[in-house]
């Protein structure tokens, strides 16, 4: 009898190990799978920053911005258009440090080429480039001249 006890404690320290090992492998799972949802988020973020600098380009090509510069209207802010080759300028989107987006629109080969670089973390209308969590997503479009 004496040399059976042993075995319960045994038993049970045995049992106590396996469901801890559980919860460790249940816990690493769950935080793995916060973190890809929270990349996910920050890259689609910068994704609709580069759609909506580009959309302000194509919206200043509409009214023909491009190469005699202005003033277009782009999330409800103002944005001087140089009158440079290449025109370079920024767009915000949510305010002056959400998300933002660089645009270069440049002439070659007989069309316009488009390309929005697109953040999600921005401060005044720039990237944060010291932020760990920056997530950049480009867009380039290119469409002939005159037709």
């Amino acid at each position: 009898m004496k040399n059976k006890q042993g075995f319960v404690i045994l038993f049970t320290i045995l049992i106590s190990v396996i469901i801890f090992m559980m919860g460790l492998g249940i816990y690493s799972i769950a935080l793995r799978q916060t973190v890809l949802s929270g990349t996910s988020r920050e890259a689609q973020q910068a994704f609709y920053a580069a759609d909506a600098g580009m959309e302000c380009a194509l919206f200043a090509e509409r009214y023909q911005a491009f190469p005699t510069g202005g003033v277009i209207e782009c999330d409800g802010e103002g944005i001087a258009i140089p009158t440079d080759d290449p025109v370079v300028f920024n767009v915000t989107v949510g305010g002056p440090n959400a998300s933002c987006a660089t645009v270069n629109v440049f002439t070659e080969n007989e069309g316009r080429r488009i390309i929005s670089q697109g953040f999600n973390v921005c401060k005044n209308r720039e990237p944060d480039r010291n932020n760990p969590r920056l997530v950049e997503r480009d867009l380039d479009a290119f469409y002939p001249l005159g037709q």
